[in-house]
């Protein structure tokens, strides 16, 4: 069947049958249309179902707006349309064979119009193209009623399958276990300690859930991060590794953890090539290939390119893709969010939830906020073993449960936690 008439057995079968006008409206677009009375009669029933008609009726159509009617084709083509639908059991079948045609189009069409983002710039036509794919794509898998009972059964089922878990007991006794699809916060100051925790709820949830894991770092690059995390893995202070200064047992405990770490199949690490969502989104798509990816961790929010005018609006659209990234691949992600200077200002300086909220709607679209916060770091004391400090981690926002705070134990000079 082609497409023409796909179009005529779509139109003619809301005519038939105005209830069908929702699913119509939400499944399809009037640039799906490729005659252009088709698309108008698609704007007519949008009018239509905004004025609540509940029956396709010509001449009530006609009274809206007559010029629209007539540039649907009038009377003789609407009445054309009714006259040829028999039957309205292909509707659904209609529309999804609509859609694949509009997908082919409109993937042919994108060679030409990203053309002139290339011009602009290679970084700015690949986010063009990684964008409108998207968009495109999206398009082919239609949404579905859910059925809640079924859901609900299957959730409780699976709970335990699903859980995140970064094998810190006392953090997870409060804040409970993150589920895929969800969106967690690290906010502190800088230095702190956000990438050294990142990196140990990495290395715990690689080991643990054998399931794969993607850090982005676009800060630090993936040397640094893989020689961080090898130094935790091994006790042996990062600065010692720096300078060389390590005997033949700690060469050779280092080289063993660096060989296997450096094998695992579960662990991905980029750095700050990949600065856009876009970009973020092709590189898990290509990890998922490799395996289920379970868990992302972005090392920090905020060296993200987003889209607006101000920082807040940028933000703003980083925070909110991310949630999206999370829903869309089914995985956990973790990004770390750098604080306001204002939290220096104050005499007690442990954050808050209002040192993210002039960050754009990073609190809204969270499901979690948990704030680091190291007093040793403000009161320098002398005595305070570093190898031995506390660390206070605050469950701020907890969309599913409990708040509160939870103390680790947190060695400096090789990034462990304990707790």
């Amino acid at each position: 069947m082609n497409k023409s008439i796909i179009e005529r057995e779509i139109l003619g079968s809301v005519m038939l049958n105005f209830t069908l006008v929702d699913k119509f409206l939400a499944y399809l677009k009037a640039s799906d249309f490729s005659d252009t009375r088709h698309k108008n009669i698609y704007k007519l029933f949008y009018m239509l179902a905004q004025a609540n008609h509940q029956t396709f009726n010509a001449a009530e159509a006609y009274t809206i707006n007559p010029k629209l009617f007539h540039a649907c084709g009038g009377f003789e083509y609407i009445a054309e349309l009714v006259g040829d639908c028999v039957t309205t059991t292909r509707f659904s079948s209609n529309c999804d064979a609509l859609i694949k045609y509009s997908t082919i189009e409109s993937l042919k069409n994108l060679s030409a119009t990203s053309e002139k983002f290339f011009a602009e710039g290679f970084n700015k036509g690949i986010s063009f193209v990684e964008t409108s794919f998207e968009n495109i794509m999206s398009r082919v898998h239609k949404t579905e009623t859910v059925d809640l009972y079924q859901a609900f059964k299957d959730s409780l089922d699976s709970s335990s399958k699903e859980n995140v878990d970064f094998k810190f007991s006392s953090l997870h006794n409060v804040m409970g276990y993150p589920r895929p699809g969800e969106l967690i916060i690290i906010g502190a100051r800088p230095g702190m300690g956000k990438t050294a925790f990142a990196l140990a709820c990495l290395f715990n949830y690689i080991c643990c859930e054998k399931k794969k894991a993607v850090m982005f770092s676009l800060e630090m690059s993936g040397t640094e991060l893989f020689q961080r995390m090898i130094s935790s893995i091994s006790a042996i202070p990062l600065q010692d590794i720096r300078a060389g200064k390590l005997t033949d047992a700690m060469k050779k405990c280092l080289d063993d953890n660096a060989r296997e770490l450096a094998s695992s199949k579960y662990l991905s690490l980029y750095d700050k090539t990949v600065s856009t969502i876009p970009a973020l989104r092709a590189a898990i798509r290509k990890e998922q290939k490799k395996g289920d990816v379970g868990l992302v961790i972005v090392d920090y929010l905020q060296l993200l390119k987003g889209n607006g005018t101000n920082s807040y609006e940028k933000v703003t659209d980083i925070s909110r893709e991310l949630k999206l990234l999370a829903r869309e691949f089914n995985c956990c992600v973790v990004a770390l969010s750098q604080l306001s200077r204002k939290v220096e200002d104050r005499s007690d300086k442990r954050p808050q939830l209002a040192d993210l909220r002039e960050s754009g709607s990073i609190e809204q679209d969270a499901d979690y906020v948990l704030f680091l916060y190291r007093h040793n770091y403000y009161v320098k004391d002398p005595n305070v073993d570093p190898t031995n400090e506390a660390l206070n981690v605050e469950v701020a926002k907890n969309r599913h449960g409990k708040t509160g705070t939870v103390q680790l134990t947190f060695d400096l000079t090789t990034g462990r936690f304990i707790g």
